[in-house]
């Protein structure tokens, strides 16, 4: 039975100390994008589908959480809705 507890608390503390992805991802430096031209560059390098349904009005974009961790790799997080496309001419 000891020997039963002893791997257990082993395996609890190893499990403890190995970073998990979402630590290891913490973001250093957050910001957030709104400049009409910088938006769509990112959308066109990072997010080609949703950069093309913004052309086409389908969807609507609020901007874009630019966020560096301390390793300098960079996310972005893009703020967007849907706008449905009405064919009953009611706008």
């Amino acid at each position: 039975m000891n020997k039963a507890i002893a791997a257990a608390m082993a395996l609890i503390v190893a499990t403890a100390t190995l970073p998990s992805c979402s630590a290891g991802w913490r973001a250093a430096e957050s910001s957030e994008i709104t400049e009409e031209a910088v938006v769509d560059a990112i959308l066109k390098e990072h997010f080609p589908e949703i950069f093309r349904a913004k052309e086409a009005g389908v969807v609507h974009v609020d901007g874009i959480i630019r966020s560096v961790n301390r390793k300098g790799e960079i996310r972005y997080k893009v703020d967007y809705d849907y706008h449905p496309l009405h064919s009953d001419g009611c706008d």
